[in-house]
């Protein structure tokens, strides 16, 4: 069995990329492959998704669904993964090149999903986190919802015409509904392996990966890439938000927006999550949501639970919409000022630079 576990984003992927590339010795040993190949000592085969989608920037050299596949066979093992939220995006034909690169080799889908009055707001934060989302959560909200790949029947439905539905797995991220109430049982269990056995006893699952931080991080730093920061030029952010470009690999805001989230646990501002969705806001993703669900249990082996109707939900709309207007201006100053200590390793006195302007004025 040949495993591709397609997303979706913001799905729980990073935390199942971490335990199959963190377990791949001892996975072996119970007869599953989590390929090297194409992952070039990451954790997700994202240069297997770039051969698929067909991106000039493939690299058979690197690894290639080919030459996984003749890995496997050599080395015995009949059963494999792979995973990346990449292949969420690829179109029908690539998804055909991928089915004949399989050849007699059965493939299995994988697709994790999750309530979308959570997995939105948790878009919003990674976006924000990053520097590539500068706008407030309304105008974030308004983009993402008109999206085709919100409705996630269409991207099953786009697999399912190549693969067939049953060798779809799609899954709920919910405790509730996962083996053992986790998603790595659950991905187990699609090779028929139960992950409370004595055979896997040696695997390690981690905790909590890529978590939101709270909304004052949030807020301060989309204030910060969006130049609402109001710091001075020689504040030593400002450089480092001169030279980022803003695109999704940029390290200059990777570096900023992790460190951020850092400080964000040790101020204790990621206790408070806050709230961004509105009642109307909330109505839509559940409508939404439930939609897909329904549509797509006209087709699985395994269906998905159907959600209540909103109107039976006590759904906790948010008091304000979060911004960094919301945090108090001397509390957003030290979190940039202790910001741009850690990232620049620069320290800032408040106090010293006051004095010398004090003994210039006079």
């Amino acid at each position: 069995m040949f495993v591709i576990h397609i997303g979706l984003p913001k799905c729980a992927s990073a935390a199942l990329q971490e335990f199959f590339s963190g377990n791949a010795e001892s996975l072996r040993r119970i007869g599953i492959e989590y390929p090297q190949e194409g992952r070039q000592g990451r954790k997700a085969h994202n240069l297997i998704a770039l051969e698929v989608l067909g991106h000039r920037k493939s690299d058979a050299l690197l690894g290639s669904i080919t030459s996984i596949l003749s890995g496997c066979r050599q080395s015995g093992y009949h059963s494999a993964i792979i995973s990346s939220e990449a292949l969420e995006r690829a179109d029908g034909a690539a998804i055909s090149r991928l089915k004949a690169a399989l050849t007699e080799q059965e493939g299995v889908i994988l697709v994790f999903v999750r309530e979308l009055t959570s997995l939105v707001p948790s878009s919003y934060a990674q976006k924000v986190r990053y520097g590539r989302n500068l706008y407030d959560f309304d105008e974030f909200f308004e983009s993402r919802i008109r999206e085709t790949r919100i409705d996630f029947f269409k991207t099953v439905s786009r697999w399912a015409a190549t693969f067939g539905w049953p060798n779809m797995r799609v899954r709920l991220v919910h405790p509730d509904h996962l083996v053992n109430g986790n998603i790595f049982d659950e991905a187990l269990a699609i090779f028929g392996v139960d992950g409370a056995d004595e055979a896997c006893s040696e695997l390690t699952r981690p905790g909590n990966v890529n978590v939101s931080p709270g909304w004052k991080v949030l807020e301060a730093v989309r204030a910060l890439y969006g130049g609402k920061h109001g710091l001075p030029q020689k504040h030593p952010l400002v450089p480092i938000l001169k030279s980022a470009t803003g695109r999704r690999s940029d390290p200059g805001w990777r570096v900023v927006g992790n460190t951020a989230a850092m400080l964000g646990s040790t101020r204790g501002w990621n206790d408070d999550r806050g709230r961004y969705l509105t009642l109307e806001q909330a109505r839509e993703c559940s409508v939404i949501f439930k939609r897909a669900v329904v549509a797509l249990n006209d087709h699985l082996t395994d269906p998905l639970p159907v959600p209540p109707d909103f109107n039976d939900l006590a759904f906790p709309a948010r008091e304000f919409l979060p911004d960094h207007t919301q945090i108090p201006a001397q509390e957003l100053r030290s979190f940039y000022d202790e910001l741009g200590e850690v990232v620049t390793n620069r320290p800032i006195n408040p106090s010293r630079r006051n004095k010398r302007r004090l003994r210039r004025s006079s």
